[in-house]
């Protein structure tokens, strides 16, 4: 802090001994307490009077050493909260931005397995599609394969009942042909 104390001082009207311009109070001792710094002088220590008069130059002037020591000594304590002030200020203003970080790497890691977890429901889903289709792809190519098969059957069959009507065919002509030659015999031998 640089605000500064102004501390009454003793003019030269008091040196001369003259006590009828200053008034008759009397001036308390300062209390010190325990935690002030030991750098005030022996002076510091409270006047004892064993007397009513009003005390003397001197004794004002050991009062006024003893209250500038204690002002600066309450000033040396006031600059020391103050920096430990400051660093406990930056110390929680540091805590605060990394809760903050914290906090953004949160949400960043959160919106992260949002996005994942509906891309796994999205993939999922494609994924069951994809099976299903294959399931009918899969009965499709089955039908067919069956139709062909049976188509192949028949193919076979008549094969076989167009190879049997030729035999049965080529026999027939083969008898005919064995009547008329028969026959054209006989025709011969009765001409002759």
């Amino acid at each position: 802090m640089s605000e500064t104390l102004s501390t009454p001082r003793a003019g030269p009207s008091n040196t001369s001994g003259d006590k009828s311009n200053t008034s008759p109070l009397p001036i308390p001792p300062l209390a010190r307490s325990q935690s002030h710094h030991s750098t005030a002088s022996k002076a510091s220590k409270p006047i004892s009077r064993t007397s009513s008069q009003p005390p003397t130059n001197r004794e004002v002037l050991l009062l006024l050493a003893d209250a500038e020591s204690a002002v600066r000594d309450l000033r040396a304590d006031v600059s020391l909260l103050n920096s430990q002030l400051s660093f406990e200020q930056d110390r929680a203003d540091n805590a605060e931005l990394k809760a903050k970080e914290a906090c953004l790497r949160f949400k960043e890691a959160n919106d992260a397995r949002v996005v994942s977890q509906s891309e796994i429901v999205r993939l999922t889903e494609e994924l069951r599609l994809y099976k299903d289709a294959l399931e009918q792809a899969q009965k499709e190519i089955f039908r067919a394969q069956g139709v062909m098969k049976d188509v192949e059957d028949r193919r076979r069959d008549a094969e076989e009942s167009a190879a049997k009507s030729r035999t049965r065919l080529r026999k027939l002509m083969e008898e005919k042909m064995i009547e008329v030659a028969r026959e054209e015999g006989r025709k011969q031998g009765l001409q002759e």
